[in-house]
């Protein structure tokens, strides 16, 4: 699993759905752990984890994804021999580096309208309820089902509130 960053599917309806990443690769999200693993041909992965520039791109998609720790690694045996110390020669402390600063995580965004159907998402854009939304529900309807109908219509709301 070295490499890959373990990204989990907030979209209930994705559960047991193919998603495709930006290098090719096409990943399905687990029906029980809704965790995303890579799919080879036929074959899903039994380890779960997308390749670096794919789990950008779908953490990138607003409140859709989210990256998950992963488990703490297996502890390695000590070694029966222990190596001798090397000479510890006086030099001048190295200046701490600065932290960076920690990106602040978004709000959580309901975007339980895409779970309902294309009729109803089109009844609730008209009112004006979802606008604040149109950008997150646009990535994960895209990430997601992408239904024709239903990214046409945020994208169409879109146009009329800017």
């Amino acid at each position: 699993m070295s490499g890959l960053v373990l990204v989990k599917c907030k979209l209930n309806h994705l559960r047991g759905q193919p998603v495709s990443g930006v290098l090719g690769n096409v990943y399905k999200v687990d029906s029980d752990t809704a965790l995303l693993h890579k799919v080879d041909g036929d074959k899903v992965s039994s380890d779960a984890g997308c390749e670096g520039p794919d789990a950008t791109e779908l953490l990138a998609c607003g409140a859709a994804f989210v990256r998950v720790s992963p488990p703490p690694a297996a502890k390695k045996p000590k070694a029966t021999k222990p190596k001798p110390k090397p000479e510890i020669k006086a030099t001048k402390p190295k200046p701490e580096p600065k932290p960076e600063p920690k990106p602040e995580p978004k709000a959580e965004v309901d975007l339980s309208a895409l779970d309902a159907s294309v009729a109803s998402l089109e009844r609730k854009l008209k009112t004006g309820a979802l606008d604040d939304l149109l950008e997150d529900l646009l990535a994960a309807e895209e990430a997601g089902k992408t239904r024709k109908s239903a990214v046409e219509a945020i994208k169409e709301r879109l146009s009329e509130v800017k």
